[in-house]
């Protein structure tokens, strides 16, 4: 009776709209995506700027815990993705293109995609790979803080140990952030 299972169908699921409840499952998987050549293109289509330390250390006050990091690189992922395809424009806001182009339900209570108000008002477009590079050495840094490896998915011939001539030379040119905390001595 194919009548009678469409009329039940549509009187339970469509109708009467039964309540979903949202679970998220937290899982970590490899960023094998996010290589050089998605970078590539992105930069390609939307001219990327640094972003500002001072502006980094405002907007991580915001994001207390790493599963607020963990959701903002999300978002950020799908930015990415994105804007490696179809490109955007620099000076758009990130929370605009989330809302006006990705069509990213609007927040009305509580953090938004960004999880920082002051993030969503001064990120653009320009600064996604920046600030994308920002979280996910915040990331590193609170997993080797509560003593997990930052980098265990990576593959083995980068999980050798680095020489010290090689940990002054990383230290010299990442000034911003302890270094110690993201390697394994």
């Amino acid at each position: 009776d194919f009548e009678g299972v469409e009329q039940q169908f549509m009187e339970q699921f469509i109708q009467n709209k039964p309540l979903i409840l949202a679970e998220h499952l937290r899982f970590e998987y490899t960023r094998e995506a996010y290589n050089l050549d998605v970078f590539e293109q992105v930069r390609h289509k939307v001219e990327q700027t640094e972003l500002k330390e001072n502006v980094w250390r405002v907007i991580q006050e915001d994001l207390d815990s790493l599963e607020a990091v963990n959701d903002v690189l999300l978002v950020l992922d799908v930015v990415i993705g994105f804007l490696s395809s179809v490109g955007g424009l620099p000076d758009q806001k990130v929370c605009a293109y989330l809302y006006d182009v990705l069509k990213y339900s609007r927040v009305t209570h509580g953090a938004g995609p960004l999880q920082s108000r002051r993030a969503e008002a001064v990120l653009c477009l320009k600064h996604t790979l920046s600030f994308w590079t920002y979280l996910s050495i915040e990331k590193a840094r609170r997993l080797s803080l509560v003593g997990q490896i930052p980098f265990s998915s990576l593959r083995d011939e980068f999980q050798e140990i680095l020489s010290q001539e090689e940990k002054e030379k990383i230290q010299k040119s990442c000034k911003f952030f302890p270094v110690e905390c993201v390697l394994r001595y």
